[in-house]
């Protein structure tokens, strides 16, 4: 989030420095019309056409990362509400009697099996989008992507403790 306003910020610099050079072009040629600039008119026209151009290219990359900026703020926010949740729900299973612990971890996973070098795989009862559905808040059907049925798989190798 700091890395994109940091780059918006750039962005904003160098469009206020091309308005500026743009008024000094156009001060410019003022004096040339009325005589008082040395410049030629055509090298002129050319400076105003291609500073025109910079700066309708700086605006465009400013709504782009603006609107970037807007997502990420979103994203962040979601991410934010899902990580108090995931907390609340950690308290919830270090405060719970062993066989509770037992009784939640059941509900969610299907099968552990440990191969050569304590690899191991998990294979959960749900799909990560059916997780979504049953616990985030205010998400629409449509927002969620297909492939319901894939299950979630966790790979993780632990070595032996020598």
């Amino acid at each position: 989030m700091e890395l994109i306003k940091s780059k918006l910020k750039l962005l904003n610099d160098q469009y206020r420095q091309k308005q500026r050079e743009y008024q000094d072009l156009r001060a410019e040629t003022i004096k040339v019309v009325q005589g008082i600039s040395r410049l030629n008119v055509d090298l002129l026209n050319s400076l105003v056409d291609e500073t025109s151009d910079q700066i309708k290219q700086l605006e465009q990359q400013i709504q782009a990362t603006t609107t970037e900026l807007e997502e990420t703020l979103r994203d962040a926010s979601q991410v934010l509400r899902e990580y108090d949740q995931l907390i609340g729900w950690a308290e919830m299973y270090d405060n719970c009697t062993f066989e509770a612990k037992k009784m939640i971890v059941a509900q969610f996973v299907k099968a552990v099996r440990v191969r050569r070098d304590y690899e191991i795989d998990i294979e959960f009862n749900v799909s990560f989008e059916e997780f979504q559905a049953l616990y985030l808040e205010g998400e629409p059907e449509e927002s969620k992507g297909p492939g319901g049925d894939t299950l979630l798989a966790i790979e993780t190798k632990a070595r032996q403790a020598v």
